[in-house]
């Protein structure tokens, strides 16, 4: 009977990392049918129920998310880590003193010496759509105290010092902390990749760029970064395909898609760039992104008709604002292509 439960308890763990691993890699479908199974198996685990609230949180369905959450409050297994779920709800909408019941009802049901009910509710501070982060590090500081080799609590720490002025030296000490301490993860690397890429140290980045897929070759979010690195040493068939490389090991989001989109551009594959802007039309991506796309890569295909209605749209979308020195560049070249020299020189002469 020990071993069975023993192995039950062992496979259960491996479920809930393999979930958090493909939650860590953008794989939300893949980490949502694999919760959902898990539950099926062991429906009383309070963990499953706030990992798919998670999921669903991330994925901006907060309605299912809450129903996650309401059905996990109450199971004997970590069920208080849906009470943090719920306070996050209440966070994102606004009632800091419904999240706060949440908060310390959580605290009560699992100990005030349990280090991941503080990074929870940590966590939950800094994903809030009204970020609270003095209040987000106070309760990391608190899981660091209690639980000091505690990786996505380390990780947590550099993030929120990140998003504060003048904190990327501290960030860089806690993203380290982190690297020294889980020696397996490739996910401090890829912070302190980001990091150093901020500051242009670009040969600082690449080595830890390069540490990270030497410890996981498939790790997303380091082929994402490599990249933004490609892309901003301006080698954009590079970029194109670690873009691509990242797109086939996570799910399809939309800042991914859109930097694969400049990459595709830029490195004059403008048939893929039209492709790209047409199939994404209707979806998250800001509309006026995929129109400029559209425009000019149906220009650099010999399109001019096409590509003329195309950046009238651009232009008489309302946000003026928006327009900058390429669009007029383009609406010139495409004025001077149908014909219409005088209209286009006005452009060329906004551009310059």
């Amino acid at each position: 009977f020990v071993c069975m439960l023993c192995a039950g308890t062992m496979a259960l763990a491996q479920n809930e990392s393999a979930i958090r691993y493909e939650i860590e890699n953008d794989r939300m479908k893949s980490a949502l049918t694999m919760t959902e199974s898990a539950m099926a198996a062991d429906p009383m685990n309070g963990k499953l129920n706030y990992l798919l609230g998670k999921i669903q949180m991330m994925a901006g369905n907060s309605a299912a998310a809450s129903d996650a959450f309401t059905k996990g409050k109450d199971k004997t297994n970590h069920g208080w880590m849906n009470l943090v779920g719920l306070g996050w709800i209440a966070l994102n909408n606004g009632d800091a003193a419904g999240s706060q019941v949440q908060f310390d009802a959580a605290v009560k049901l699992a100990g005030p010496k349990n280090a991941e009910v503080c990074y929870l509710i940590a966590d939950a501070y800094f994903r809030a759509v009204k970020q609270d982060l003095d209040k987000s590090l106070a309760w990391v500081d608190k899981a660091l105290a209690i639980q000091p080799a505690h990786l996505d609590a380390l990780l947590l720490k550099g993030d929120i010092y990140l998003n504060k002025p003048d904190g990327g030296g501290k960030a860089l000490t806690a993203y380290e902390d982190a690297e020294t301490r889980f020696k397996d993860s490739p996910a401090p690397e890829v912070r302190i990749a980001r990091l150093y890429m901020n500051a242009r140290n670009y040969p600082l980045a690449m080595d830890y760029i390069n540490k990270s897929l030497a410890k996981d070759a498939n790790y997303s979010p380091a082929h994402k970064i490599k990249g933004d690195y490609t892309f901003n040493l301006k080698k954009y068939q590079e970029a194109r395909t670690n873009y691509e490389k990242a797109l086939s090991l996570s799910d399809s989001t939309d800042q991914l898609l859109t930097q694969y989109l400049y990459a595709c551009f830029l490195a004059k594959d403008y048939n893929t760039t039209y492709e790209l802007s047409s199939k994404l039309k209707g979806s998250a991506i800001n509309p006026f992104v995929l129109n400029r796309a559209e425009a000019y890569s149906l220009f650099e295909t010999g399109k001019v008709p096409e590509s003329l209605e195309s950046i009238q749209r651009l232009f008489n979308s309302g946000t003026p604002e928006r327009l900058i020195r390429q669009d007029y560049l383009y609406y010139g070249k495409i004025l001077a292509k149908s014909k219409k020299d005088s209209v286009a020189i006005g452009y060329f002469e906004k551009a310059y």
